[in-house]
């Protein structure tokens, strides 16, 4: 049995080593976020949920200001999971929820948040496939959340999947839910008031009607819950920002529309939602449509260790910082704004730019200081470097200069730190002061580190910026099979101007035409491309965003298509690796026996020489290659 179990691994290894993983993996693919985790050759089994993201809203952008008082911020839990494991796994799954759940609470008065929110999935549900609720789960939870005396107006828990399981009236959550015993609904909202506004905030039930598992892993807004959300959206128009909570992905809460015929992204950009923040898929995750910040926080009890956003709001501005469980500081830059995470920033235009940052720590603060830089280097083994000697500099070593053997990297990273003071009336805000007179226009970095660690950066932009952006992330890169089907890609999810819509833009395309695939743009934003018959090979393409101005972005993009493996192929292959594997397995054999013959003394000596050649003796003798031209 072991013998045919083995022989089929080979087989396996065999045709993975010939099939071009490209052309089966796209990695780089976001057009739908279902596909970064599917084969492409499984996608077609499944229903895609196609969101349509319509005209640009563009709503007042918060303005660049010294005023630091109008601050406040709140956090963000999701996936706590309660009790996942318990009574059939070991224990330790329980405790391991239980424990990053406690732990969360104890943090809590080093950050003194205006409110907490959980989105959802609050306890696990029947372990170990979850197909009913677990009272005892959900009386751990009661008894948590009553420890930490949370209430109704200061900790807002939402309905996620595992909460409603085999409880299609969520009798389980109005239980023993705080929002559901306050007021026995499953979808509410609150205010924020201030001298300087008012903030709404938005709870959505994205569970789907309480069917055991996995009927109800997917979310699903029906048209009541739809037609709420739109009477609620409707008295936002004299809020600053609005928020909206769920427990699902914006790209999976259904097909469903209100009344009045819309979805729930029609909503979204209709009413100009500041941002979306949700759970469910356990890891972060950043989006940006039509000003809209869409943002998944990582887990609390899935994630180790435990996960939670911090958001803060800085006159209008929106800033978040994903904290660890246990990670001290937690700093996050609320001024200026980060050109990475939202569009709804400003250009540094003006002489004098305020520097804000909220800083939390378990202990005193002794310093906080700021550096600006323009990071020009754009491969990641000159970041290795910079995060390298950034590194050994803290280590002085007789005869040896760093700056030698990494030249260029050490001033630029480590000089020009400017010191900034803690706010008197809000001991967390922390304000500097930056002087762009004589700074050129372009992109620049911003970090902030307290007591001489870096604990955050943002982007930003000094000047005025009337270029168009490429938004969320890279532009996929293209990888089709030989006689496959089109590739196409909907262009608009990538464009950003300030001032044009989505209509007002146009993309041209450049480069080397393989003779491999058809390429063009239809309605100016729609990119399809067709693998041509018997024909393979790869080509480099570059995209440009122009705005009605001339001004103009541009991204390189591969498409490849990759032929189409015959049998021989996948035999040759087979061969090959089984081969590869039998020599590699003997060389290994051969100096384990031989490091085994050794004296520990010696295999320590031996292990020792072997790392102080890999550290010092190959950038020496580069060094010295160098010199000698």
């Amino acid at each position: 049995m072991k013998g045919k179990n083995a022989l089929k691994i080979l087989i396996l290894l065999g045709i993975l080593s010939i099939i071009p993983l490209s052309a089966i993996f796209n990695p780089y693919k976001n057009d739908d976020p279902l596909e970064y985790y599917l084969p492409r050759l499984l996608i077609a089994q499944f229903s895609k949920k196609s969101a349509y993201f319509g005209s640009y809203g563009h709503g007042d952008y918060p303005k660049q200001t010294e005023n630091n008082s109008q601050i406040f911020w709140f956090v963000q839990i999701t996936d706590t999971h309660l009790g996942e494991g318990s009574y059939i796994d070991p224990p330790n799954f329980l405790a391991r929820s239980y424990f990053f759940f406690e732990e969360f609470f104890k943090e809590l008065k080093y950050i003194t948040p205006e409110f907490i929110v959980n989105t959802g999935d609050l306890v696990n549900g029947l372990p170990s496939i979850p197909f009913y609720q677990d009272f005892r789960q959900w009386e751990l939870y009661k008894q948590m959340v009553d420890k930490w005396d949370m209430n109704e107006s200061y900790y807002y828990d939402l309905i996620g999947n595992h909460d409603i399981y085999g409880d299609p009236t969520f009798s389980s959550y109005k239980t023993y839910s705080i929002q559901g015993q306050s007021h026995g609904k499953t979808q509410f909202t609150w205010i924020v008031n201030r001298t300087y506004g008012n903030y709404r905030f938005i709870a959505l039930n994205s569970g789907d009607e309480g069917y055991i598992w996995p009927g109800s892993t997917y979310g699903d807004l029906n048209k009541s819950e739809l037609n709420w959300f739109e009477q609620k959206l409707g008295q936002t128009q004299n809020s600053n920002l609005t928020f909206v909570f769920s427990h699902h992905p914006f790209y999976d809460v259904g097909d469903n529309h209100a009344t009045s015929g819309k979805s729930f992204i029609d909503l979204v950009n209709e009413y100009n939602v500041t941002a979306h923040l949700y759970g469910h898929k356990h890891r972060g995750e950043k989006y940006t449509y039509n000003d809209t910040l869409y943002l998944c926080t990582d887990s609390l009890g899935k994630s180790f260790p435990g996960k939670y956003r911090i958001i803060a709001i800085d006159n209008d501005g929106v800033s978040v910082s994903s904290k660890t469980l246990g990670d001290w500081p937690a700093v996050m830059i609320t001024s200026p704004l980060d050109e990475s995470l939202t569009t709804r920033t400003y250009d540094l235009n003006q002489s004098t730019v305020p520097i804000r940052a909220l800083i939390f720590n378990k202990s005193t603060i002794g310093s906080v200081e700021y550096q600006i830089y323009n990071l020009t280097w754009t491969y990641s083994w000159d970041l290795m470097r910079i995060a390298l000697a950034d590194y050994l500099a803290e280590f002085q070593i007789p005869n040896i200069k760093w700056e030698n053997i990494f030249p260029n990297y050490m001033i630029d990273w480590k000089s020009n730190w400017t010191p900034m003071y803690q706010n008197s009336s809000i001991p967390y805000v922390w304000n500097g002061t930056l002087n762009t007179t004589n700074i050129a226009n372009g992109y620049y970095y911003i970090r902030v580190r307290v007591d001489g660690d870096v604990e955050d950066s943002i982007k930003v932009h000094i000047g005025n910026n009337i270029k168009p952006k490429i938004v969320n992330g890279r532009i996929p890169h293209i990888n089709l099979i030989q006689n496959g089907i089109p590739e196409k890609i909907d262009l608009t999810k990538y464009e950003y101007d300030k001032t044009d819509n989505n209509t007002q833009l146009k993309w041209s395309i450049k480069g080397v035409f393989h003779s491999c695939f058809k390429i063009f743009l239809e309605k100016t934003d729609e990119l399809f491309i067709i693998p041509i018959e018997g024909a393979s090979g790869l080509s480099i393409l570059e995209l440009t965003l122009y705005n009605s101005k001339g001004e103009s972005e541009s991204q390189n993009i591969f498409v490849w298509v990759a032929p189409v493996t015959t049998t021989e192929e996948i035999y040759t292959g087979l061969w090959l690796v089984t081969i590869t594997i039998f020599t590699v397995t003997v060389i290994s054999i051969y100096f384990r026996l031989k490091w085994l013959s050794k004296t520990k003394k010696e295999q320590i000596l031996e292990g020792r020489n072997f790392i102080m050649t890999l550290i010092f003796k190959f950038p020496f003798q580069r060094i010295r290659l160098e010199k000698r031209k």
